[in-house]
C-alpha cells in the first residue's frame, strides 16, 4: 500500500491528497490563517517596492506676476517659487597669473553645489587675457555618473580680443562640472575668466 501524498495548495498547508475539496474548505481556521500569511508575505514586498516621494513644483502663488523678477519686489513668498521654475543664479569668477605651457583651470562650476539644487543651466562664459596672442582657451564638460562622458566643446583656441559666449538654451544635470582652461604658449600671462548660470530642482 503506498502512503499517503501531501500535497500543498499555498506552500504552508498541507492537504492530504484523498480528502475531498469541500472537507478542506470546511477547515476555515487553518484557511484563514494561510490567506493571512499570503497576504501578510505580499505586503512585505508591496513595501519594499514603495517609489521615491514625486519632486512637487509648487505652484505660481496667487498675484505673480512678471514684474516679480525684480529682485526689490519679490518677497518671501515667492522665493521658494523661483527657486523652482526660475531657478537661482550662479556665478563662477578665475585668474590665471603665469607661463605653463600646459592647461590650466581657469574657471570652473559643479552643477547643483552652490544653491544645493538638482539640475543647471549655462548662460555666459567671459576670457579676457592681456596678451592674447600668446593665449590659448579650451572649454570642457564632464557629466557625472550614470552617463559620465568628457566633451571638449573647444580646444587651442587664440583670441584677438575679449569674448563673451551666450547660451540661451541648455539643461545641465547635477554634479556636471564646466571647465574654462588656459595655457600660454609663449611669455607670462594674465587671465581672467567667468561663467555664469542658473540652479534650480
Amino acid at each position: 500500500m503506498q502512503p499517503k501524498k501531501t500535497v500543498y495548495g499555498d506552500g504552508q498547508l498541507p492537504i492530504p491528497s484523498e480528502r475531498h475539496l469541500l472537507d478542506f474548505f470546511s477547515r476555515q481556521d487553518d484557511l484563514l490563517e494561510a490567506i493571512l500569511k499570503v497576504l501578510g508575505k505580499i505586503n512585505e514586498k508591496l513595501a519594499a517596492r514603495v517609489p521615491a516621494t514625486p519632486i512637487i513644483i509648487p505652484p505660481a502663488p496667487i498675484g505673480w506676476t512678471p514684474v516679480t523678477d525684480r529682485l526689490d519686489l519679490i518677497t518671501e513668498d515667492f522665493r521658494e517659487y523661483l527657486s523652482y521654475v526660475k531657478g537661482l543664479p550662479i556665478a563662477r569668477v578665475g585668474r590665471y597669473v603665469g607661463a605653463a605651457a600646459t592647461w590650466q583651470t581657469l574657471v570652473s562650476w559643479n552643477v547643483g553645489r552652490v544653491w544645493t539644487k538638482k539640475y543647471g543651466m549655462l548662460r555666459e562664459l567671459s576670457m579676457t587675457s592681456n596678451n592674447f596672442p600668446n593665449t590659448q582657451f579650451r572649454l570642457r564638460i564632464e557629466l557625472g555618473p550614470p552617463t559620465e562622458a568628457k566633451v571638449v566643446i573647444f580646444e587651442n583656441v587664440t583670441l584677438p580680443a575679449a569674448l563673451t559666449l551666450p547660451f540661451p538654451e541648455n539643461h545641465l544635470p547635477y554634479n556636471t562640472w564646466v571647465y574654462l582652461d588656459c595655457r600660454s604658449i609663449g611669455p607670462a600671462i594674465t587671465v581672467d575668466g567667468s561663467i555664469t548660470g542658473s540652479e534650480w530642482s
